[in-house]
């Protein structure tokens, strides 16, 4: 059914936060400027947004991304909303993807604070490249070295949001190997630079039966509207 509804009315986008990450190789570009045409607008975005009856995104977090970016006001788009099977179904498995993602993660909040390089557990042996190798394996791939070791030395470490090393709470390195190993031999143990704590989440043990249950809900309820 296709029905129109605001951007705010949607939920947040979860490729929003994602977009950065390493190893992204999505035509963000590409989709940005298709998007600039219009919604709709030809074969690359040439279908709508889908929601389910329950709100969530079915398919298009990349376009809503990008149409939140391109539109501060709160415009109105057309979206398609799936039947109560796919909606159904659909919630059923973010559940079951959330329980189990949960079980050993790391949680959304994020803290920042200032620790020398020697004080993050692997800071006696930071120097070792080929430790950092070990640990990292993508170091062996990485073809920017020479780009990095420019910015980090001409520019230095700013320890913004986007750039800062990523640690857990007990000083592990969740990401960042590359700019600590430099930084540790261009400068010292003794560096003080600023990274992001991830508190990383207790083991929550699935409550099975609970699963269970709403496994057999979701299956009674999809099964009641297929043969209806």
């Amino acid at each position: 059914m296709i029905k129109k509804i605001k951007l705010s009315e949607l939920p947040p986008s979860n490729q929003i936060y994602h977009r950065e990450a390493k190893g992204d190789k999505y035509d963000w570009s590409g989709l940005k400027a298709n998007l600039k045409d219009g919604y709709l607008s030809n074969s690359f975005t040439n279908e709508y947004i889908r929601v389910t009856k329950f709100g969530d995104i079915f398919n298009g977090n990349h376009r809503l991304t990008i149409l939140r970016e391109m539109y501060v006001e709160d415009i109105e788009i057309l979206v398609d909303e799936v039947g109560w099977i796919d909606s159904i179904v659909f919630r059923f498995f973010e559940f079951a993807a959330d329980v189990f993602r949960h079980k050993s993660g790391y949680g959304d909040e994020i803290i920042f604070k200032d620790i020398k390089l020697i004080d993050l557990s692997d800071g006696k042996s930071l120097r070792n490249l080929n430790y950092i190798k070990r640990k990292n394996p993508s170091t062996l791939y990485y073809s920017e070295w020479d780009e990095l070791t420019k910015s980090l030395y001409e520019k230095g470490y700013d320890g913004s949001d986007n750039t800062c090393i990523e640690i857990d709470q007990h000083n592990n390195i969740l990401d960042g190997y590359k700019r600590a190993h430099l930084l540790i031999r261009k400068y010292g143990n003794n560096l003080k630079i600023r990274v992001k704590v991830k508190q990383k989440l207790y083991k929550k043990r699935i409550n099975v039966k609970m699963f269970i249950l709403l496994f057999i809900i979701t299956l009674t309820l999809t099964l009641i509207l297929i043969l209806n």
